[in-house]
């Protein structure tokens, strides 16, 4: 049976981002968990695996885990769940997903209606533990997110190589980084002082004196005709990770971001933001039809005041 001591010396080399140290120790817990808590170890041992950067590892632990979360987790990510999801866009299936999609729409909009008294105020959001998660569903405005999109792709468009593949090894996005792209980058840094930043800061309690700054920050597009569908199920290396959706889900079918621990999947219409730890292990659920575009970024919290991103 796992001491204290371990389990002790586990929660300290994590709080001190010891990850290498942090997984060894939940390797010997796992090696001395009895059955009916070795799957919630295999669990963690997944987690630190994707923490040092060893993604294989992570997938081939979770699919041999008896965890629940660890069998969500497969089942999200498989092969088989990939292409049930092709099979899903022929028109019976096709039709079954708007009308899910119009209950979990109206379903949010209860919820975030039950939350606050006015769910269209770009202050308005909902969260749930243990890994915080935020869904503000209107955080920008949409006409002026599908400005910014639409001029984002004018720029690509007149480019040599507008989307790449490779700037993430690890977890790879189709995608462009809002720093290349001179009008996106000048409306997404207003966004991030003007509305993105103070919502971060109310939602993650941030001290009035820390800095937002952003490690990175990209231009995703998922396409279901070709291209890019789906993201793995992986996690972040930022404290605080956002999606803000640029277009709205009329204009394509499934999509959203699947949260492991919660087995939720979370999406919003256009000016909505999905904020979460970057710890929080989670993954793009395939679209089926249509195109999807979203501003993904990677953000770290310092003392002093928010800063825009470099050009």
């Amino acid at each position: 049976v796992p001491t204290p001591e371990l389990i002790s010396l586990l929660a300290l080399a994590r709080s001190q981002e010891r990850f290498s140290d942090a997984l060894s120790l939940a390797l010997a817990i796992l090696s001395r968990a009895p059955p009916s808590s070795a799957g919630d170890a295999a669990f963690e041992v997944a987690t630190l695996k994707g923490y040092v950067g060893d993604y294989a590892g992570r997938e081939e632990t979770l699919r041999g885990s008896d965890c629940p979360k660890a069998h969500a987790a497969d089942a999200a990510a498989s092969e088989d769940a990939a292409a049930s999801e092709d099979a899903a866009a022929s028109e019976d299936a096709a039709a079954s997903e708007d009308a899910a999609a119009s209950e979990d729409a109206a379903a949010s909009e209860d919820a975030a209606a039950s939350e606050d008294p006015d769910p269209d105020s770009s202050s308005s959001y909902s969260a749930y533990a243990p890994t915080r998660v935020f869904v503000s569903p209107a955080a920008l405005d949409p006409a002026s997110c599908a400005a910014a999109l639409s001029s984002a792709i004018a720029h690509l468009s007149s480019t040599a190589t507008p989307w790449t593949t490779s700037r993430h090894y690890a977890v790879p996005t189709t995608d462009a980084p809002v720093c290349s792209i001179p009008p996106l980058l000048t409306w997404f840094n207003a966004a991030l002082q003007d509305s993105i930043y103070p919502l971060l800061a109310t939602q993650f309690s941030l001290h009035p004196a820390a800095r937002l700054r952003v490690l990175d920050a990209f231009l995703v597009k998922y396409d279901a005709a070709g291209g890019q569908r789906r993201l793995p199920l992986h996690n972040d290396q930022s404290e605080i990770s956002i999606t803000l959706a640029l277009n709205g889900t009329g204009e394509y079918n499934g999509g959203g971001t699947f949260f492991l621990e919660s087995g939720r999947v979370e999406k919003t219409e256009a000016g909505g933001i999905v904020s979460f730890d970057g710890e929080a292990e989670h993954a793009g659920e395939a679209i089926t039809k249509g195109k999807r575009y979203i501003i993904a970024a990677f953000l770290w919290v310092e003392e002093g005041e928010g800063e825009v991103i470099d050009g």
